[in-house]
């Protein structure tokens, strides 16, 4: 049986959990242990993909929002992190599950996200791989890419993934409750638009709680979640956290990159 270490984490602001995570990806590719983070946000953030233009946020209305932004060391396309469950995992490329490429190991890791929505009563299928279904406009939610989680053809958990130093790290968020069309509020649209991507992500996103009737518990379905890749991959976690090392990682991403202006609008 494998040992992953497992880190559950309470909420923190946008740069601190994408500078944890850019930490557990440099400590996998120095040998250090496959990792599973589950964690929240506090406040609400708007995160961009690493290259996604600066100039799809409407800024003033995530500042009136009170809505911090901040850009991922992984791709893809605005989401809102508010009420949901964000996992991320870190490992080295090569060892199990984190074998062939991209989408390979995207369609890997799908399967232990469908066991956990499975504990929770959710009946959720992976995409098809191939070209992304939908839109490439400048939501997440906005259509679904190879191997991400739908239920009832509406997307239900985004996911990205960035390799470094022979490492791999995929965070996701697996939404709780709230109006998918929300972050519509926060990017720069013009009306016809904006009008047209917020009945898009009303008919094509879904929640834990539009799916059952109820909003999850957030420790219920991070425990789903965490059952989920231990039954998937047959492995065991042990409850840990950060080294002091990766703390120190951490702490110089968080200053350099992820709370810099530089990097936000970095082209």
């Amino acid at each position: 049986m494998t040992t992953w270490r497992l880190i559950v984490h309470g909420a923190a602001d946008g740069a601190t959990n994408m500078a944890l995570d850019d930490a557990l990806l440099d400590g996998a590719a120095a040998g250090g242990p496959p990792t599973l983070r589950l964690y929240r946000w506090r406040p609400p953030c708007l995160s961009l993909g690493y290259f996604q233009p600066l100039v799809d946020v409407d800024r003033a209305a995530c500042a009136a929002a009170g809505v911090e932004l901040v850009r991922r060391p992984t791709g893809g396309r605005a989401v809102l992190h508010a009420d949901e469950v964000t996992y991320a995992v870190a490992g080295s490329l090569g060892d199990p599950p984190f074998v062939g490429g991209v989408v390979a190991s995207y369609g890997c890791l799908a399967q232990a996200l469908l066991a956990a929505l499975a504990e929770l009563g959710v009946a959720a299928e992976s995409a098809a791989p191939g070209p992304p279904v939908g839109p490439r406009g400048p939501a997440c939610f906005d259509g679904a890419a190879a191997y991400e989680i739908s239920a009832g053809e509406r997307k239900l958990v985004g996911s990205a993934q960035t390799r470094r130093g022979g490492a791999l790290l995929q965070p996701g968020a697996v939404p709780l409750g709230g109006d998918p069309a929300r972050v519509v509020d926060l990017l720069a649209l013009q009306p016809e638009a904006r009008a047209a991507l917020r009945a898009r992500l009303a008919a094509r996103s879904a929640t834990l709680a539009a799916l059952l009737g109820r909003r999850p518990d957030w420790v219920a379905v991070a425990r789903a979640v965490a059952g989920g890749f231990a039954q998937t991959f047959g492995l065991r976690l042990v409850e840990g956290d950060l080294t002091a090392e990766e703390r120190a990682l951490a702490e110089c991403a968080r200053r350099e990159r992820y709370a810099s202006l530089a990097w936000l609008e970095r082209r």
